[in-house]
């Protein structure tokens, strides 16, 4: 089941379940969860999927699995990781978990913020390293 879909960059993501916050340019798995998405590459685009992933205020522990892979990794607030999802060129669809072990409210940092989402790490499409 397919819940909503986001247009970002070369790729579309659909996500089956409630646990990501879709904004433009990317979107937010919700704090202490775990979302599944499905990307849809570009066909003419790179061979693996390639994600952008930063926490905001506090350190994280992100998990990003496949079917047939995982990659752990330890984030720093504020700081961004790019991470190579390995897929096939001819896999058009590349199913993928992403959870955030922790989280931070926005609206609990700052005066200005009326944001009172617990979020985990942001995800965006990113581009293959050199």
């Amino acid at each position: 089941t397919v819940l909503s879909a986001l247009p970002l960059g070369a790729a579309t993501v659909f996500f089956h379940d409630s646990n990501a916050y879709p904004e433009p340019g990317g979107f937010w798995v919700r704090g202490g969860s775990t979302t599944e998405a499905t990307f849809m590459k570009d066909p003419a685009g790179d061979r693996d999927l390639v994600l952008d992933v930063r926490t905001g205020a506090n350190p994280n522990r992100i998990l990003i699995s496949t079917p047939s892979w995982a990659e752990q990794i330890d984030l720093v607030p504020y700081t961004t990781r790019t991470v190579v999802v390995p897929s096939r060129s001819a896999d058009r669809f590349v199913s993928v978990h992403i959870t955030s072990r922790g989280g931070f409210v926005p609206a609990e940092l700052g005066p200005g913020s009326t944001d009172t989402r617990r979020l985990g790490c942001w995800v965006a499409i990113g581009s293959a390293p050199a």
